[in-house]
């Protein structure tokens, strides 16, 4: 860039409102930083709030007492699902069953701003991501649900991270962020049944989009990488913590898979009351 072409950007910018001159002169993380407090802050006033525990809440925190008996199944009639899964590990550290599903929707909730943020910066530009950014954290609805026991924020948070991966993944022709939304948005395929719908709109996303003359054989590399990546990590830890020899890592990696989906896919279509398949 010439020195003639920094100082009409340099005039570009001085035209915006001071306000927003200001932030564009900070660095990313800064930015980062800032929305991650300004969004923590309301939802911790949330949280100090007494809440009711939804009753979703007391089956998630059942799940997650299964889960430390050793129990991966889930309670009756259930199915395996990330969010019960991080309760029990958060509970470790934390002491308390309630407080740890809380901490994990907060914790979640709050970072989902920084895709939002991001993602609004790659589609248009900086002043609307900080819209988008503001609007996400001044929204009345996602301020309740991120202090209380359910798995919304969890799935929203993998969801807007993963649309953010496959876009820049495009845009830049990276396999490796392919790779890494192939992940995220395998748990949140894991978290609801939405998260696996989405993974297949993603899937026939990348296999059809036309914002960029991609050849066909990339498109297929790129499809293939979303589809296939999040099953064999899965795949490879079942592989490292198994301990029957006997046993195939990809038998499990797939009944866990199935039994997955169709636990979901029947929680989608034929919702029951959580309680009662709670044996208190």
């Amino acid at each position: 860039m010439t020195s003639k072409d920094s100082m009409t950007t340099l005039a570009e910018n001085k035209e915006q409102p001071g306000s927003m001159y200001r932030l564009s002169s900070i660095s990313l993380w800064a930015k980062l930083f800032l929305l991650i407090f300004g969004t923590l802050i309301p939802r911790i006033i949330v949280f100090l709030q007494p809440q009711i525990i939804t009753n979703d809440g007391t089956l998630y925190i059942r799940m997650a007492k299964l889960f430390a008996e050793g129990k991966y199944g889930g309670t009756p009639g259930s199915y395996f699902s990330l969010y019960p899964f991080l309760i029990f590990l958060v509970q470790k550290f934390v002491g308390d069953w309630e407080l740890s599903g809380q901490l994990i929707s907060l914790t979640l909730g709050t970072l989902t701003v920084i895709p939002v943020f991001l993602l609004g910066r790659s589609l248009y530009d900086e002043r609307m991501a900080w819209f988008s950014a503001i609007f996400y954290v001044t929204l009345p609805n996602l301020l309740k649900f991120d202090a209380q026991v359910i798995r919304d924020p969890t799935l929203w948070f993998f969801i807007l991270v993963t649309m953010w991966l496959i876009y820049e993944g495009l845009n830049r022709n990276q396999p490796l962020l392919i790779g890494l939304a192939s992940i995220s948005a395998g748990l949140g395929a894991i978290t609801r049944v939405e998260g696996l719908i989405f993974w297949g709109v993603l899937a026939l996303y990348v296999a059809f989009c036309r914002t960029q003359r991609i050849p066909i054989r990339r498109k297929a590399l790129n499809v293939a990488i979303l589809v296939i990546i999040f099953p064999i990590l899965l795949s490879a830890i079942f592989l490292s913590t198994k301990r029957d020899t006997n046993h195939i890592a990809v038998r499990e990696m797939t009944s866990f898979s199935f039994n997955v989906i169709r636990g979901n896919v029947r929680a989608f279509l034929r919702p029951a009351d959580p309680i009662a398949r709670i044996n208190i």
